[in-house]
């Protein structure tokens, strides 16, 4: 697992990136290369047997398409909802 998370992240620079001397994507498109490199680490493990077929068998298959979408399915949206603003705003309006 630790080969694939460090295989896809090496493979995920642009040409950009590589001409700059990057050693890393950049921060900007970390969603989209985080959502890679955990969809490459989930397919490691169902490889290896180490993931529970009773929960993610049916979505994880040799379909990469699906494991993709399984692992983006999954992921944190860290969306701010300002609700202290909205609260405040309410009572002194």
């Amino acid at each position: 697992m630790i080969y694939a998370c460090s295989e896809t992240l090496a493979t995920s620079l642009t040409e950009e990136e590589i001409k700059a001397g990057q050693v890393f994507p950049s921060i900007h498109r970390i969603r989209e290369i985080s959502l890679r490199v955990a969809t490459s680490v989930v397919r490691a493990a169902h490889e290896e047997n180490l993931t529970n077929p009773k929960k993610i068998s049916r979505d994880i298959s040799e379909d990469d398409t699906r494991t993709f979408r399984y692992v983006q399915g999954k992921m944190y949206d860290p969306v701010y909802v300002p609700l202290v603003d909205m609260i405040y705003s309410s009572r002194h309006s």
